[in-house]
């Protein structure tokens, strides 16, 4: 199946959409505390803020957790207005929508721009596609390490280290694109510098599932 990738900012247009959904995902989730969980790791899992996990479950979000700890809680998505075959990108929820002979498919959570660097609105295809990125360090980004007296850094291999992650899916907008993380626990929330962020085995999967330049016709 061929997408076309969207990336809309909806807080301009929240209110109308809104309306235009298509439904809403509402479910009541029970979650095992894994080992090396800790909140703000499974808030990106859940797509939940985890001060809104504690207070469902009446416990302090500073405290330690247990494994295999029952943590339950209840989640409420509204479906964006439908394409036929894509993915739309709801900027304030976190999440991603996958849609295919316009049906969802499935969602999954992401990282999105900071309010100093928001991710940009628009409709966007998937220009190309690399595994095991070299992250090229924007010169916009460079200056910000230099203003904040660290060092300058100009590039950055693949490994560890690289914030990109394994896999880079580049838009049509130069320079941004949805990438994996080395920081799984940034997940769900706006720590970019615009690109939307993946968790590690979903980045893989829209790797291996998005085909480079496909375009087709979508609305809002």
């Amino acid at each position: 199946m061929r997408y076309l990738f969207q990336a809309i900012l909806f807080l301009l247009l929240l209110s109308t959409l809104l309306y235009a959904g298509e439904g809403i995902i509402e479910k009541e989730i029970t979650y095992t505390v894994a080992k090396g969980d800790y909140g703000e790791l499974i808030e990106g899992k859940l797509g939940i803020s985890w001060a809104d996990i504690a207070t469902a479950n009446s416990i302090n979000p500073r405290a330690p957790l247990a494994r295999g700890q029952a943590l339950k809680v209840k989640f409420r998505r509204i479906i964006p207005a439908r394409i036929d075959n894509g993915i739309v990108i709801n900027i304030p929820d976190r999440t991603l929508y996958r849609f295919s002979e316009g049906k969802l498919k499935d969602y999954y959570f992401i990282s999105a721009g900071k309010p100093t660097w928001q991710t940009p609105l628009g409709e966007f295809t998937i220009k190309n596609k690399a595994k095991d990125p070299t992250w090229y360090v924007p010169v916009s980004i460079q200056k910000e390490m230099a203003d904040s007296g660290q060092d300058v850094i100009m590039e950055i291999p693949s490994g560890h280290e690289n914030p990109l992650g394994e896999y880079w899916l580049q838009l049509s907008l130069q320079g941004i694109g949805l990438h994996g993380t080395n920081a799984p626990h940034s997940i769900y929330k706006f720590r970019s510098h615009g690109c939307m962020r993946l968790r590690p085995e979903v980045a893989e999967f829209l790797f291996n599932d998005v085909v480079v330049g496909t375009k087709r016709d979508s609305h809002v």
